[in-house]
């Protein structure tokens, strides 16, 4: 078999080596909320993907909750578990397009449960963990995945977060010979945006300092066993560098006959070195004995912050779900730095140089700016500054294009620096000020 660098080398970077259109792609994870606390009632989420197929002409996936829309395939599904819906919206070139679309389908939504108590809730961390239902839906897919992770014991809620955590994924088309450039810039500005996208709040003494818990549940849960698995590029990653990092992946089963073949944890340079392996299949529970084949790597993906994805793009996977208004914010000020390359290159250069503790690597960045005390206590006028020049660095790059993006990031250009959790800690501590003033 040929060596799994050449082979992922080959495969994949073929997938970038054309020119890209430059489209952008959106997912949107919004956890569902009972007002009446009881979160009993399923047949919801099944009456939910019915009436869109009634109604609304979608097509079902092999009667799953699962639906999605045969003119631009748009997709509307519950995510891992019945706590959260998903739109996953099929790229274009212009946000405001995708926008356009989600808000009718998010409104259709909304409609649809508002006889049934329930509501889209607009956080990182659904709001009533302490009440939902941890399980997986009941699918292959998703069970195997859910054995994987509850296989540790330990960490309940850590391994449990796929049913409770809700985020935004970018996906950016990007060729061969920019590769290194955007995963270098999207790395950095990973950190900026958990400063004003943060919106993961988890409310125990472990994480009471946290706002964006969220990436310490990826780094902690069975995911985070293989560090490539989780963790932030180092600075100026190579090429060789990506390739090395993609054949340290985790995979934990493939696919055979169409069905899920659960096996033993490893990476894929190690799976790729085994002439056989045991594996059990999940519907029928039978151990099976498989020889690696080269398509298993169609199947196994990392769970980067950013990642190469086989399908030709780049994924940003760090943003916390935002409120309802500003959903799109996060994408549009990725796109506006990317479009505005040489600027952006040039405000990090300064963020690095003025401060070298804070981003000496960017794992060590993110969680540092992540944390409620450190950006209270450290973060001073010229960080934030910067930061205000760097969004408009964004906006320049949207406006440049003339498809009236801006106007996605123009509030964060004249609103203070806060992100969606400080603003929550914020309003709760003149809450409890109030309180305390009333006795």
């Amino acid at each position: 078999m040929q060596n799994i660098y050449q082979y992922v080398e080959s495969f994949l970077w073929k997938k970038f080596t054309s020119s890209k259109a430059k489209n952008i792609g959106i997912e949107l994870e919004f956890p569902l909320l009972d007002e009446t606390k009881k979160y009993g009632n399923i047949e919801v989420h099944r009456k939910l993907i019915e009436y869109f197929v009634r109604e609304k002409k979608f097509i079902q996936i092999e009667n799953q909750l699962q639906c999605y829309c045969p003119v631009n395939y748009d997709e509307i599904s519950f995510d891992f578990s019945t706590n959260i819906v998903e739109f996953s919206m099929a790229k274009s070139k212009n946000i405001l397009d995708i926008k356009k679309r989600f808000e009718n389908y998010y409104g259709f939504v909304s409609d649809f449960l508002k006889p049934y108590k329930f509501k889209l809730g607009d956080t990182g961390i659904h709001p009533d963990i302490d009440l939902i239902n941890f399980e997986s839906l009941d699918t292959p897919y998703y069970r195997m995945v859910q054995a994987h992770l509850s296989s540790e014991k330990t960490k309940r809620v850590e391994n449990s977060f796929c049913s409770y955590a809700c985020s935004i994924h970018t996906h950016v088309d990007v060729s061969l010979n920019e590769m290194e450039e955007y995963i270098e810039l999207l790395s950095f500005i990973s950190s900026i945006k958990v400063v004003l996208f943060s919106n993961s709040l988890l409310n125990t003494n472990l994480h009471n300092d946290n706002n964006c818990v969220r990436d310490y549940l990826w780094r902690n849960s069975r995911f985070g066993h293989y560090p490539w698995n989780v963790k932030h590029y180092k600075p100026r990653c190579t090429l060789e560098e990506i390739i090395h990092g993609i054949t340290k992946r985790e995979i934990f089963f493939v696919c055979r006959n169409n069905e899920y073949i659960r096996i033993h944890p490893r990476t894929l340079d190690s799976f790729y070195s085994t002439r056989s392996i045991k594996g059990k299949n999940v519907t029928t529970n039978e151990e099976v004995i498989i020889q690696p084949e080269y398509r298993d790597f169609d199947v196994c993906r990392s769970y980067k912050p950013i990642e190469v994805r086989n399908q030709g793009t780049l994924e940003i996977r760090d943003d916390c779900q935002q409120p309802l208004t500003r959903c799109f914010a996060p994408s549009a000020f990725i796109k506006g730095c990317l479009n505005n390359m040489e600027e952006s290159k040039q405000i990090k250069n300064i963020f690095i140089k003025k401060y070298p503790v804070i981003f000496s690597n960017y794992e060590k960045s993110r969680l540092l700016l992540s944390s409620h005390k450190f950006i209270n206590n450290h973060l001073d006028s010229t960080f934030n500054s910067l930061v205000k020049e760097l969004l408009r660095i964004s906006f320049i790059g949207l406006k440049h294009e003339g498809l009236g993006e801006e106007t996605l990031i123009e509030h964060l250009l004249y609103d203070d620096i806060i992100s969606p959790a400080e603003e929550f800690r914020r309003k709760n501590e003149i809450n409890n000020l109030r309180k305390s003033e009333s006795i």
